[in-house]
């Protein structure tokens, strides 16, 4: 059985910076339509749904402070 390890190409790898901010992943449950809806939203928006999601809850939010 050989380690996945030994087979990296680490003379050719590609260097990716840190983030520049610490973030947090949050996980959500939506209804099968809600979600449809908002990827459905975010595509014409021409974001990503994370994007459109992140967007509407920092709106949401500003809102109420």
């Amino acid at each position: 059985m050989t380690n996945k390890h030994d087979e990296w190409d680490y003379e050719d790898a590609e260097l990716h910076t840190g983030l520049t901010s610490p973030t947090a992943v949050y996980s959500i449950r939506f209804p099968k339509a809600e979600i449809t809806a908002i990827r459905a939203a975010a595509r014409v928006a021409g974001v990503t749904t994370s994007e459109f999601i992140r967007r509407a809850a920092r709106e949401k939010a500003s809102a109420r402070l």
